[in-house]
């Protein structure tokens, strides 16, 4: 759709258009609402302990390809944007050529700024049209303000995104004034509305300083004619330095538009670079929560006496750790799944939301792609507005939603088996078995007694 690109008014200067959980702690000793997990190496065999406030979360093969995914097409998009910028000549969509609507009469001699125009649209292929208006007259076609009346007239009087359109008024009580040069300057208004096409010439940085020199002329007593026609020499001036195929500027334009686009493509570099370095080091890692004395002896100030477990066995056998205790317990054994014991269900339902969402978006995409096809081919657009991506934003969606599919499917299959396995293990938040002291133990009263000897 087109937009406005901004105007002046006398007095008021110029203006610009619109332009279309908590944190994760981890730490060698204990601290509060922490729980203590063993990180097992299934490749070197190396165990260690720490306490964490989350369950610790491992990346997988799943995370790297979303991620991945992610990633391409953010820079897709982005290539997309910054191809689009890049000046061209437009390719032509319309019959019509620049004309001048002066109903009011006002404008001065039309010769040198329709030739200028005509130059500007044989360069650009951006037709404008200028209209000239008093300010009650669009006031009364309901338009609150003239940048809506503007925009209306734009829409009202082609329908390609290849015009600058430009409206000028005044009050309709200083028309005659203003043309027997009673007023030096009538209490004018001026707006501009251009089509999405024309972005990448008529960019705000280039609107800006057309409209300084517009209103500077007109402010300073110039003929309207006079002032736009100063504002498009600057406008020709600037789009011959952005497409001339012999002009420095045009390598320059390129360049500022290549380096946000390197900028982007190495932020997704690096984001694939550490999720896929996150997934190798995790892919032989395994993570087990294990009571908080698990592997640790503790001996109070009193001989004999022991706190937490005594020793302990781990034994890794198909994914399960057994934890035996020792002396100072009633020899009983609890076993912790270490398959999939990392991921909540939380986190694995939220997982699968998030797939189901991006899935979601790729059907819209296809759907997207598949509607400016159908309207194309059947003739509901007008084939000089068609779109011709149609095609390239169904394969882009189908490529997208089968990899999201499969993604989602393989998330599905293993929060199911992960549901089933959980019944085969002792809940992570079973009471921990406390110390037994046998009274009637002789060998345990002689210790005793030789602790206080």
């Amino acid at each position: 759709m087109p937009h406005s690109s901004g105007g002046g008014s006398h007095g008021g200067g110029t203006h610009g258009g619109s332009r279309g959980g908590s944190s994760t702690r981890r730490s060698s000793r204990y601290f509060p609402g922490s729980r203590r997990y063993l990180r097992h190496n299934r490749l070197t065999g190396v165990d260690d302990y720490f306490y964490s406030n989350t369950a610790p979360q491992k990346t997988g093969k799943s995370i790297v390809v979303v991620v991945c995914v992610i990633a391409a097409f953010f820079l897709g998009m982005f290539g997309f944007g910054i191809s689009t910028a890049i000046p061209r000549k437009l390719n032509v969509k319309y019959t019509d050529s620049p004309a001048i609507h002066d109903d009011l009469g006002i404008f001065g001699n039309e010769d040198e700024l329709l030739a200028t125009l005509n130059e500007y649209q044989e360069l650009t292929g951006i037709c404008t049209d200028i209209y000239t208006t008093y300010h009650e007259y669009w006031l009364d076609q309901g338009h609150y303000s003239l940048e809506s009346f503007s925009y209306n007239t734009y829409t009202d009087s082609f329908s390609d995104e290849q015009h600058f359109v430009i409206v000028y008024s005044i009050p309709q009580d200083e028309i005659e004034d203003a043309l027997n040069g009673s007023i030096r300057i009538p209490d004018f208004e001026w707006e501009a509305t251009q089509g999405n096409e024309t972005d990448p010439i008529i960019t705000e940085e280039v609107f800006e300083k057309f409209a300084k020199i517009v209103q500077g002329e007109l402010e300073h007593d110039e003929k309207p004619a006079a002032a736009f026609e100063a504002g498009f020499e600057y406008a020709l001036e600037n789009a011959h330095a952005k497409l001339d195929s012999d002009s420095p500027m045009k390598y320059v334009n390129l360049f500022g538009l290549i380096v946000p686009m390197l900028i982007v493509g190495g932020i997704c570099f690096a984001m694939v670079f550490f999720v896929i370095k996150a997934y190798k080091r995790d892919k032989n890692i395994e993570y087990s929560e294990v009571p908080m004395d698990a592997g640790e002896t503790r001996s109070s100030n009193a001989p004999g006496m022991q706190e937490g477990i005594h020793a302990v066995t781990v034994n890794k056998d198909g994914g399960v750790v057994t934890i035996t205790k020792g002396s100072g317990y009633s020899g009983k054994s609890v076993s912790y799944d270490f398959n999939d014991s990392n991921v909540s269900k939380k986190a694995r339902i939220n997982g699968i939301l998030f797939m189901v969402m991006f899935t979601v978006i790729g059907l819209v995409i296809m759907a997207i792609g598949i509607g400016m096809t159908v309207a194309k081919e059947t003739g509901l657009i007008d084939p000089l507005e068609a779109d011709d991506s149609g095609p390239a934003i169904i394969f882009f969606g189908a490529v997208w939603t089968i990899v999201m599919l499969i993604v989602l499917i393989k998330a599905i299959v293993r929060y199911v088996k992960s549901q089933k396995d959980q019944d085969k293990t002792v809940p992570l938040t079973a009471e921990y078995p406390k110390a037994e002291y046998p009274d009637d133990d002789d060998d345990f009263k002689r210790k005793k007694r030789q602790g206080y000897e």
